[in-house]
């Protein structure tokens, strides 16, 4: 199963069909996990590795859903090519739900491209940070070798006080 995370990109934690959460470190080195939904009492412990050690509580309050889990997956993965690549965020939306294609209940709990648009997007903004936006003329900082031209002409110059430049 492919790396699950939450919207905060914390891990979560995938066995027999329920979602965990990072609740805290044992005293023995693993990880217990917290089920995922609220007023759920399911517990699991982890090594550290997440490799699966025991159920420490089985009872949970609620049925397994596979659904919310391949969802989460696909969502994941989503995040991971929107960081690493420059494919338009609708092409990775296109792509990674075509896989939901045999698994329509999946593809129903799939949220809309404009709900996953602003957190694909700030995944993009990791890796590529927006451009500075000066506020006033003199904010902007030219590099001297931009200012003249190949013959050592004024290129660029600013007019007066005004928030101008001439271009020749």
């Amino acid at each position: 199963m492919a790396q699950v995370t939450t919207k905060r990109d914390r891990p979560i934690f995938v066995h027999d069909g329920f979602m965990y959460r990072f609740a805290k470190r044992s005293a023995d080195d693993g990880k217990l996990w917290r089920c995922s939904v609220t007023a759920c009492l399911g517990r699991v412990k982890t090594d550290n590795n997440d490799v699966f050690i025991e159920i420490q509580n089985g009872n949970h309050s609620h049925p397994r859903d596979p659904d919310s889990i391949t969802v989460k997956s696909v969502i994941t993965a989503m995040k991971v090519r929107a960081e690493s690549q420059t494919t338009s965020l609708g092409d990775i939306y296109c792509t990674e739900t075509a896989t939901l294609a045999a698994q329509p209940s999946a593809a129903a709990a799939m949220p809309t491209f404009p709900e996953v648009c602003m957190t694909l997007s700030c995944h993009r903004r990791k890796q590529f940070p927006t451009l500075p936006s000066p506020r006033t003329r003199q904010d902007i900082v030219v590099q001297d070798t931009l200012k003249t031209t190949v013959s050592g002409y004024p290129f660029l110059m600013s007019c007066g006080t005004e928030n101008k430049f001439i271009i020749y």
